[in-house]
């Protein structure tokens, strides 16, 4: 039994629906499976994607231990939002930027192209033949897709837009490899292949899918004035990442010194080849030269003499990190015991790159080090009994080494450089920046602003949001959402300095792009209503106000229902001007939605 007659734009809707929430998973999971087997299934200790708790515990570790992904669950459970996650926003995939440290994909190669929300890539291949970044635009392509169903205020699609999703769609699984012909199947389905069970189905999965896209906007998405506190949370790491000049690298590398066989019985001592430093396998070689250091090189076979077999050392290095929760220990102790944050690590010899923030920590680091204590750690912890007998070995003994000449640099960089004025040296080495990296600027810029306002810098937070402002006009012009976000900061700044004016005409013009751009139903339409009712009661202007807390309520409770907390802070704002105008029945009852929440 079919419901009653569909019209052509309804039909298009539901055949939409159906390939952005069954179609799209299939194909990130294809993705996702072939991005993983092809990244670390041929590492020692990794496996192929199985979907096991194994494996899937293996890509936790690899994301730093936390993620937004549900890696409890089979990954046939995983919606779009987690599969985005695992792909485009994974920190297992990511790879290294023209500065030397490491970014997603999405941050490498969707984000510097400032796509306008709504808007599409125009070609999901890339210009330069990079595969990386045609697998990036691919992924996106399905994310923008799957979010204009999320973000439709109608359950009708026309014609032409429906048509140019079919062919975004077929595009970027053209792109990714993954077989197209089920979209042509349901691009030509009849009504009569939606009955009310599949019609009701596909309606509770458009729904599923807004509630987990809302989650995504809870966690990940500025909202405004209310969550400004989380986003300057997250500015330390990335002006720590701005300044990393004034981190101390460093590389402790760990030598099988000598093991003694478990059948002879005889101690072989394997002497390192001691090479001049900057020869091709010696430590210092290793500073500066990004994730992995670089290739041992052949020596005289006259040097060669009880010098430890390159290949042996490997394997009997991949024998001793093959027991990962006893290295995870050893990691544990450099960073938790010696405060050292650990960039990467390599093996044969092992080499572990770290970073001191401090001129302390780098002090009390190296103190180890020269005490032998450091050494004496990666004894105990790395040769354990199991590595002894796996290895068959009654002794291994380690030696740690460490350069010298890289402690001496890092002592001379936090002499030269003081890291308590952050945001001094953030905004000189903004302003050095070439004139190619001025996205980069205005981000830097709006990071710097929002850390600068929840200091309470206000003065200073101004310029910055200015600074980025001005930039995002040059790239972007006026109708861009990067540069309503500006508007909307700015405002905030402003009433926060008592300037309620020009907050009124920065909030009026955030709300102006932002409804053009995304129309009246949107989450960041609503923040702007939210920020333009503040500043009209800072202003005493309460019957404009009450009207703006009104239409940013109303809009979100409409996009969230009455669970979610930009929808309290809107109860909040209404009780707040009720009151003002003598309404404290009304106050009262927006005051109590608004706990409850």
């Amino acid at each position: 039994m079919a419901l009653h007659p569909f019209n052509d734009e309804q039909l298009n809707y539901f055949k939409f629906a159906a390939i952005a929430l069954n179609e799209f998973p299939r194909a990130l999971r294809q993705t996702f499976r072939s991005m993983w087997d092809n990244s670390f299934g041929p590492r020692p200790g990794y496996q192929p994607w199985d979907d096991s708790v194994v494996v899937r515990n293996l890509f936790l570790v690899e994301e730093g231990g936390t993620t937004r992904v549900p890696v409890h669950l089979s990954f046939d459970e995983w919606d779009c939002t987690a599969l985005f996650q695992a792909t485009l926003y994974a920190h297992s995939f990511s790879l290294p930027a023209s500065r030397g440290h490491y970014k997603t994909l999405g941050e490498l190669y969707v984000k510097p192209r400032k796509l306008a929300r709504g808007t599409f890539h125009v070609s999901v291949f890339s210009p330069r033949g990079d595969s990386a970044e045609t697998l990036a635009l691919a992924i996106d392509q399905l994310r923008l897709l799957r979010n204009s169903l999320c973000h439709s205020h109608s359950s009708e699609i026309s014609k032409v837009t429906f048509d140019q999703y079919i062919q975004h769609s077929k595009d970027a699984f053209a792109a990714l490899g993954v077989n197209s012909g089920q979209l042509d199947v349901i691009a030509s389905l009849s009504e009569s292949d939606f009955p009310i069970q599949r019609v009701q189905e596909l309606l509770e999965c458009i729904n599923e899918e807004n509630r987990a896209y809302s989650r995504f906007l809870e966690d990940t998405m500025s909202l405004g004035i209310e969550t400004i506190q989380e986003e300057a949370a997250a500015t330390r790491k990335d002006i720590a990442v701005l300044s990393q000049e004034i981190n101390a690298a460093m590389h402790v590398v760990i030598n099988i010194e000598s093991i003694t066989r478990a059948r002879t019985g005889r101690n072989q001592p394997y002497r390192r080849l001691q090479l001049p430093d900057g020869t091709p396998g010696s430590p210092t070689t290793y500073i500066d030269q990004g994730r992995r250091p670089a290739q041992r090189t052949e020596c005289p076979a006259e040097l060669q003499l009880n010098a430890l077999d390159h290949s042996t050392e490997i394997q009997m290095w991949d024998v001793i990190l093959s027991f990962k929760k006893a290295f995870g220990v050893f990691l544990q102790y450099l960073t938790c015991k010696l405060k050292v944050l650990v960039r990467s690590h390599d093996r044969g010899s092992l080499i572990i790159t770290i970073e001191c923030s401090s001129l302390q920590i780098l002090e009390g680091f190296w103190e180890d080090y020269r005490s032998g204590l450091l050494n004496n750690v990666a004894q105990e912890m790395l040769v354990r009994p199991e590595v002894l007998e796996k290895l068959d070995c009654t002794e291994i003994k380690l030696k740690t080494f460490i350069s010298e000449e890289e402690y001496e640099e890092g002592k001379q960089i936090f002499k030269n450089s003081s890291i308590f004025q952050s945001e001094l040296r953030t905004s000189d080495v903004i302003r050095k920046w070439p004139g190619e990296e001025a996205s980069e600027k205005a981000d830097t810029y709006h990071l710097l602003g929002c850390k600068q306002y929840i200091s309470e810098d206000f003065t200073s937070a101004l310029r910055s949001h200015q600074g980025a402002l001005a930039i995002r006009r040059k790239l972007y012009g006026e109708e861009h959402s990067d540069t309503a976000d500006s508007y909307q900061l700015i405002g905030c700044t402003q009433n926060e300095l008592g300037d309620f004016t020009s907050a009124l005409q920065s909030a009026k013009r955030a709300l102006d792009i932002k409804g053009k751009l995304f129309g009246e139903q949107h989450p960041d339409t609503a923040d702007c209503y939210h920020l333009l009712g503040w500043t009209q009661h800072e202003q005493h202007d309460f019957a404009s106000a009450l009207r703006s807390a009104q239409r940013a309520l109303g809009i979100r409770r409409e996009l969230f229902g009455e669970v979610q907390s930009s929808t309290a802070y809107s109860y909040h704002l209404l009780g707040w001007t009720h009151h003002e105008l003598n309404d404290f029945s009304s106050a009262l009852q927006c005051a109590l939605r608004g706990l409850r929440i």
